[in-house]
């Protein structure tokens, strides 16, 4: 009941309807590394990462980022032609992109026989990375979320299920690429059934003109963004090796349970929300700073845990397999705890049409991630890379924060009073997680990082209420 106040008109309700499923696959996504992460080396584990950068990075391009005008059509019919128009994009792309992996693989200097399979599969893999991000937000206009939720699941269990049947059977250089491509053709391939679509209507291609500001300063942001975040392994293995980037691949997709799916569930409702709030002219504020207080508070249980026992915890599974990437995940919980909060607030801006400013701060973090990342190729030590590039994300997130909820107009300070305590808990736990080891000892260590972890979770469960009163 409490949660069907964050926003008007069953806004909540929806969140929850798919947060459900977003539960599901973080389960199936958690418990599956278990294995896996037996199954299968680090090399293994760079090379798929490198695979779904490739994917990502693509699929953004291709569809020119007019997906996310789709919530913001002022009918219904103009949301179905956007839809169209950007799968007839993917579909167009993915065709061509066919016979040149076949070159790839196959022509008069091909690819390593390793990287073969994953060539001859990355033209599916965009179409199906294009198409679920494209019937996503069309569905989600239509506030059909218990679809995104179901081929949400289905698809996690179909990539789970043929990953470990493939790694099982010593299938290991392709079995995750596979298992990816087939989980997300399925979801796809659902969501394609389930939107509705009349697919005799020609693609209307002046669509592109008319939203001409998504691919002239959305695109470029959004690409700059999956090359330094979300699809950042194959900057790693430019600046370090396969291995390492493996390594942070392993710890990037335990992460990405809560910060990508949690947060795209919340960012998927809220988006459509503030986009038709915006069309009335209602003031957004409110729910902007209750929003902020709910995700900060589900982030302070999640996140402090893992900066104080993510090490603890992969070598308790992995033994000494995956300790490396046990530690960036420490490294990176306090900058992925604000990442959490700022990546669904942010899509507001691009309600309020704030193109030109989202263009200019793309180039801006991008100009910081970059040489963050690669300090530690100048030190020579990598996880003075990664201290750094957490460093420089933390700020990042912590400015799109404060400055998405005073556009929406909030006040300043009470844009403040709402990330300072749970920023301030971050950065003492991650300041006892440095030096804490070393002082108490192993084993005093983990007893204090469990009582401070379980305040964390306390803490955050009676913000997530405070806030839902309010």
């Amino acid at each position: 009941m409490a949660l069907g106040r964050l926003g008007k008109g069953g806004a909540g309700r929806h969140v929850a309807t798919l947060g459900a499923g977003t539960g599901v696959v973080m389960a199936l996504q958690l418990g599956a590394q278990i294995p896996l992460g037996h199954l299968y080396n680090e090399d293994e584990m760079g090379l798929f990462r490198n695979l779904v950068a490739f994917a990502t990075i693509a699929a953004m391009a291709v569809t020119l980022r007019l997906e996310l005008a789709i919530p913001l059509a002022d009918r219904d019919e103009e949301g179905d032609d956007l839809a169209r128009l950007t799968l007839a994009l993917g579909t167009v792309l993915a065709l061509a992109l066919v016979p040149v992996a076949v070159v790839l693989a196959y022509g008069p200097r091909p690819v390593p026989p390793e990287y073969r399979l994953s060539v001859l599969i990355a033209p599916f893999l965009l179409w199906a990375s294009a198409g679920f991000n494209v019937l996503r937000s069309h569905l989600s206009r239509r506030q059909q979320f218990r679809e995104v939720s179901n081929s949400n699941v289905t698809g996690t269990v179909a990539t789970v299920g043929v990953q470990l049947a493939l790694g099982a059977a010593r299938q290991t250089g392709t079995g995750l690429g596979i298992g990816y491509g087939v989980g997300r053709l399925l979801s796809t391939g659902i969501m394609l059934r389930a939107c509705g679509l009349a697919w005799r209507r020609r693609p209307r291609w002046g669509l592109v003109r008319r939203w001409a500001q998504f691919p002239r300063w959305i695109l470029v942001p959004a690409v700059l963004n999956a090359v330094t975040v979300g699809a950042v392994t194959p900057l790693i293995t430019v600046f370090y090796d396969q291995g390492f980037a493996g390594q942070f691949g392993f710890s990037q997709m335990l992460l990405a349970a809560p910060v990508a799916l949690l947060g795209q569930a919340v960012a998927s409702v809220f988006y459509v929300r503030f986009a038709a709030m915006h069309r009335q002219e209602q003031d957004a504020s409110r729910h902007m700073v209750r929003l902020a207080g709910v995700l900060l508070s589900i982030a302070l249980a999640i996140f402090v845990p893992i900066t104080l026992l993510g090490r603890e915890v992969f070598v308790l599974i992995w033994a000494q397999k995956w300790e490396t990437a046990g530690l960036i995940t420490g490294i990176l919980a306090p900058y992925l705890m604000i990442q959490f909060v700022s990546s669904p607030l942010s899509g507001y801006a691009t309600v309020k049409n704030e193109v030109r400013r989202l263009f200019l701060l793309a180039w801006i973090e991008a100009g910081l991630r970059i040489p963050a990342l690669g300090l530690g190729v100048l030190v020579g030590d990598r996880m003075w890379g990664i201290q750094a590039y957490s460093l420089a994300g933390l700020l990042i997130c912590l400015y799109w924060t404060i400055w998405v909820m005073r556009l929406s107009g909030a006040a300043r300070r009470t844009a403040w009073r709402v990330v300072t305590g749970p920023l301030v808990a971050i950065l003492l736990a991650w300041g006892f997680a440095q030096l804490g080891r070393d002082q108490l000892g192993e084993t005093a260590y983990v007893v204090v990082a469990v009582a401070l972890s379980v305040a964390a979770m306390g803490f955050g469960g009676q913000g997530v209420l405070r806030a839902l009163r309010s």
